[in-house]
């Protein structure tokens, strides 16, 4: 009569060891995620060498460049349909017949990436005078001169402040991104075992309400 009761104490002890051992790993495994994102905010926050400072200066100019890019291709491709949908007001570029693109059409009707058309094409053309607020004009700059923006900041910086920009003994942007980009990929690693072991804790704690404190 005594066997059951004995079995049943020894399944329950198993399972409450059990709990305890997963719940001191989750709680080490959330611990050294914490610390692996304390890491990758101290190389974040870090400041930056005059060179790493240029070649962020070099991306950010890339990026603005891009938001160009975009706005003229959508320019190039883009089709209006009439209002009524059964004909097309303008086309894209690469379909449009030689007169509708020539010269002498701008003045009866200015549909080009030079114009600015508001009933035609409300964007406006990239290049259009309307288009040219601060925005799009630092986007546009950065488009057309990359590498004349670039070294003349460089070369303010470069003659004005020099050495005194210092961070020369800091480790570099490309340094940090590499570790930055192995630590978040053993944060996932870390995370799918929490993930793991948040769901084995459940189903234990499904099966054993009152487990033993720890």
């Amino acid at each position: 009569m005594t066997t059951k009761p004995k079995i049943i104490q020894s399944a329950l002890a198993a399972i409450s060891g059990e709990l305890k051992k997963m719940r001191e790993e989750r709680t080490s495994t959330a611990a050294e995620i914490g610390k692996l994102q304390a890491e990758i905010k101290r190389l974040q926050d870090m400041p930056v060498s005059r060179a790493d400072f240029g070649l962020l200066l070099q991306e950010h100019i890339a990026a603005q460049a891009q938001r160009t890019d975009a706005a003229l291709l959508h320019d190039l491709q883009d089709v209006k349909k009439t209002f009524d949908g059964q004909s097309i007001e303008y086309n894209q570029y690469n379909k449009r017949g030689m007169a509708e693109m020539e010269v002498h059409r701008f003045g009866d009707f200015p549909d080009w990436i030079f114009s600015y058309n508001l009933l035609a094409n409300p964007a406006g053309g990239v290049l259009a005078s309307g288009q040219l607020k601060a925005r799009e004009l630092q986007s546009l700059l950065c488009w057309l001169l990359p590498e004349v923006i670039h070294s003349k900041i460089m070369a303010v910086i470069n003659e004005q402040i020099g050495a005194e920009w210092g961070n020369d003994t800091l480790p570099s942007v490309a340094e940090r991104r590499e570790q930055i980009a192995d630590m978040q990929a053993e944060i996932a690693s870390l995370q799918a075992r929490l993930a793991e072991l948040d769901a084995a804790l459940a189903e234990l704690g499904s099966s054993f309400h009152h487990p033993a404190a720890d």
